[in-house]
């Protein structure tokens, strides 16, 4: 019996069981540090559950931007073939704008040259409208002087005649 009291050594003779405080103190630590340990696996599983998922929505992002990108790379390389194809077009419109700029300079300069000879033409009419009056002019001096000397020869024959007539026949 010696070896069953010293195995019962924790338990009081009275019918009810007793634990030592100590061992009472050391459960109630480890209980205490089971629940600290799995509050902070708690807290470690969610920050890692957390992480898992912010790497899956990446991830998914990262899936999409590769996508996006590919699908850029196809449309950039589209533009850029169609950028060749229209090179020689654009070179062409290109020439034809500067030639049309060029033909437009030379319309505006003929337009101008244009103008200037309408009002030299128009000067020059009023010119030979004057040279035309200074000539009806000479002409009508030339018709009265015409005329004055027509008198004259007539007045002239008169006189030679009423010379004639008044000499002396033999004389």
């Amino acid at each position: 019996m010696n070896n069953e009291s010293s195995a019962n050594s924790g338990f009081k003779d009275g019918g009810g069981a007793v634990i030592k405080p100590w061992l009472s103190g050391g459960l109630v630590v480890a209980l205490v540090s089971f629940l600290v340990f799995a509050g902070i696996l708690v807290i470690l599983l969610s920050r890692f559950d957390d992480a898992k998922r912010q790497a899956q929505e990446a991830e998914v992002m990262t899936t999409k931007q590769r996508t996006e990108l590919s699908t850029l790379r196809v449309e950039v390389e589209s533009l850029r073939k169609r950028k060749d194809v229209l090179a020689p077009t654009v070179a062409d419109w290109d020439k034809r704008l500067k030639e049309m700029h060029d033909a437009q300079a030379t319309a505006d300069s003929l337009n101008a040259k244009q103008r200037r000879t309408e009002s030299d033409i128009a000067q020059a009419g009023n010119r030979l409208e004057d040279a035309n009056r200074a000539l009806l002019d000479v002409d009508k001096q030339k018709a009265e002087l015409t005329l004055s000397v027509e008198r004259l020869k007539s007045e002239l024959v008169t006189i030679k005649k009423v010379h004639t007539d008044a000499r002396p026949c033999g004389a």
